[in-house]
């Protein structure tokens, strides 16, 4: 397995994973939290980048369960 495959295997098993113990009631409050990563002007690329896999990673994992 290459490393680059590897990476997002592992990124998937930790999504999918945190989705699992997620509770209801706390998924206001991640979207602000999400919200305010993604639109903060102090924001690193990086900070974004992680939540936009996050959400599409997790978008992903509750449609094919």
């Amino acid at each position: 397995m290459n490393d680059i495959q590897f990476k997002k295997d592992l990124t998937s098993s930790r999504i999918q994973l945190a989705l699992t113990y997620l509770d209801t009631e706390f998924i206001d409050e991640l979207i602000e939290q999400l919200k305010t990563v993604m639109f903060s002007s102090n924001s690193k690329w990086h900070a974004r980048r992680v939540v936009i896999e996050f959400v599409q990673y997790s978008y992903s994992c509750t449609t094919t369960t």
